[in-house]
């Protein structure tokens, strides 16, 4: 549940022109990376300042446009952070339904901001999401990108989780899947709360109807025979909100399942299963603390 502490005064948005615009750089240049948002305003607009609060945080080296890609509104009562938000440094894209059929609604709303994108390195994060560490986090994206590395991603964990005997059994059940897919298949395991990718890959894999997740990117960049960096270095972690998960045990079932079905389905597919099975010549799986 949201408190009232965390809704964002209209007239505070303000307070981050400074440090939006030190983060941007020179306008003039080309950002090392964008960080692409897709932001459901009915459900995550009024929490967005949290992230934006970490992301401005930032102490390093680099230069990083934030895109903003607001949906699920009503044409007629249209956000007032459309008009806000440009004008403190940040770039909004505005689409009051972002669905395409077969996708899941949070990616649908990525990919505009990724075409718009001014650098070929995109950085993606919900808008749920809080970020504890976000100079070494943003660092190790634009150097594994620059480095010839298609995707990156890092630790996701959860917070804000709601109460019920079965929700714990739930997390353990999900980290356990990733760790499995990650260690044994090689199957990279990035999602929506953290991953950097190359911007022409993505769009080349979305255009060929490769994509209509984030889920499906990993297993699709191995596919290609792209090098995948992960770390799982604590530092690097990231918080994503977990207060829409859903306790019972039908739902861990369903979870389950789910999960089975579309890793069974990639792995049945034989270029994509040889590329995953055979030695792995071509990803590069880093080790914490590794460069």
């Amino acid at each position: 549940m949201e408190t009232n502490e965390n809704i964002m005064p209209d007239d505070q948005w303000e307070r981050f022109r400074e440090d939006v615009n030190r983060l941007r750089g020179n306008p003039q240049l080309k950002p090392s990376a964008s960080i692409i948002i897709p932001v459901n305003a009915c459900a995550d607009l009024s929490i967005l300042h949290l992230l934006v609060t970490d992301l401005v945080k930032y102490q390093g080296s680099h230069t990083f446009e934030i895109i903003t890609v607001i949906n699920n509104y009503q044409e007629e009562n249209q956000p007032c952070e459309i008009e806000i938000l440009p004008e403190i440094g940040m770039r909004v894209l505005n689409i009051p339904d972002a669905h395409q059929p077969g996708e899941t609604v949070s990616f649908s709303a990525r990919l505009p901001g990724v075409e718009t994108a001014s650098s070929e390195i995109t950085i993606h994060f919900d808008a749920d999401c809080r970020i504890p560490n976000i100079t070494p986090l943003l660092d190790f994206y634009v150097e594994r990108l620059n480095s010839g590395y298609m995707l990156a991603y890092a630790p996701v964990y959860f917070f804000d989780l709601p109460e019920g005997s079965t929700i714990p059994i739930r997390v353990r059940i999900h980290h356990t899947v990733r760790s499995i897919k990650r260690n044994l298949l090689k199957i990279p395991t990035p999602r929506g709360s953290s991953y950097a990718i190359n911007r022409t890959i993505l769009i080349r894999l979305y255009e060929t109807r490769k994509l209509r997740d984030d889920i499906q990117i990993g297993p699709n960049i191995k596919a290609l025979g792209g090098k995948c960096a992960y770390s799982d270095d604590w530092n690097l972690r990231v918080l994503t909100s977990g207060r829409k998960m859903r306790k019972g045990w039908w739902r861990i079932i369903r979870y389950v399942v789910r999960r089975l079905m579309f890793n069974l389905s990639f792995l049945r597919d034989t270029d994509a299963a040889k590329s995953i099975l055979r030695s792995d010549k071509h990803g590069s799986y880093l080790k914490p603390g590794s460069s």
